[in-house]
């Protein structure tokens, strides 16, 4: 028995979940147009009166033609008629002389199409992929489906927020080659992102520092061409950590709504990683920086 197709309506257009094979089914009669960005689904303009599914076609025996690699080394005939060969129910293969020179030839006969039944689950919803970091709670009676879960209330846990919120740093900062030095631990949830602060030239100035590197210890001048001040520091799954960020959970009413307050609490962490808000102070020589608002 065939599995039962579920159909969504949306402002007057009809959406049916095929799935595999959609390019072998009819929709109201017609080859199916395909959703842009989600190629299990099909969409029509109106209601879906009839799904049907090409059925595979059979095969029929027309006879037996010679192999490719034979045909130059024999004078058998091309090809042979059915009769030429019997078929063997003890053996499972077909029997007589010269059998193992020819190769069957078969004709497909079209089988027509089969109707496949389907079901309208909802009349005001159109067909979502939700990611699998995305946990809903939905009502027990809309369980089984699956297709209209995006429209309750949904929330992703706090260790894939993190991983979230990390993609949408580390992308933001290879847009600024050189502005900022991380601290990145992915397994253990822990981020810490620093800015590097140039030192106007007429305010450098040298400083005497230990060579540790030298057999002998011995001191050496040097000019600190910038700064790296601390900006961000965000913590994830079961972490501690004083002074951190610490990553929440992201609620929204559906699917959409949890798109926009992800995007709103992402953009809280990029804010803070605008370079043009940090500057060496001019008036403690490169010593401190201030925050411009």
């Amino acid at each position: 028995m065939l599995d039962t197709i579920k159909v969504l309506k949306k402002d007057g257009v009809s959406y049916a979940e095929i799935g595999r094979g959609i390019r072998s089914h009819l929709v109201n009669g017609q080859p199916p147009v395909i959703c842009r960005g989600n190629s299990n689904w099909c969409q029509v303009e109106g209601d879906i009166t009839s799904i049907e599914c090409e059925m595979p076609a059979e095969q029929e025996l027309v006879g037996f033609r010679l192999k490719d690699e034979y045909a130059s080394v024999t004078n058998l005939p091309q090809e042979q008629p059915i009769s030429a060969f019997a078929w063997s129910d003890d053996d499972y293969e077909w029997v007589g002389e010269h059998v193992e020179l020819y190769q069957p030839v078969y004709r497909d006969i079209p089988r027509g199409t089969e109707s496949i039944p389907f079901e309208v689950i909802d009349i005001d919803c159109e067909p979502v992929a939700l990611p699998d970091y995305v946990k809903v709670d939905f009502p027990a009676n809309v369980r089984e489906y699956r297709q209209i879960h995006h429209k309750y209330p949904c929330w992703i846990a706090m260790p894939d927020v993190f991983r979230l919120v990390r993609k949408a740093i580390l992308e933001h900062i290879a847009k600024h080659k050189g502005v900022f030095r991380i601290s990145d631990y992915e397994r253990l949830q822990t981020m810490s992102v620093d800015v590097v602060v140039t030192i106007p030239e007429e305010i450098r100035k040298p400083r005497k520092v230990q060579d540790i590197l030298s057999r002998r210890p011995k001191w050496k001048t040097v000019v600190d061409t910038d700064k790296s001040v601390r900006v961000l520091d965000i913590v994830g799954d079961y972490q501690n950590k004083h002074d951190s960020i610490q990553i929440t959970k992201v609620h929204g009413e559906n699917y959409a709504d949890l798109q926009t307050n992800l995007a709103a609490y992402i953009a809280t962490f990029i804010d803070k990683l605008d370079p043009r808000r940090w500057q060496v102070c001019p008036h403690c020589r490169g010593e401190g920086v201030v925050l411009v608002e």
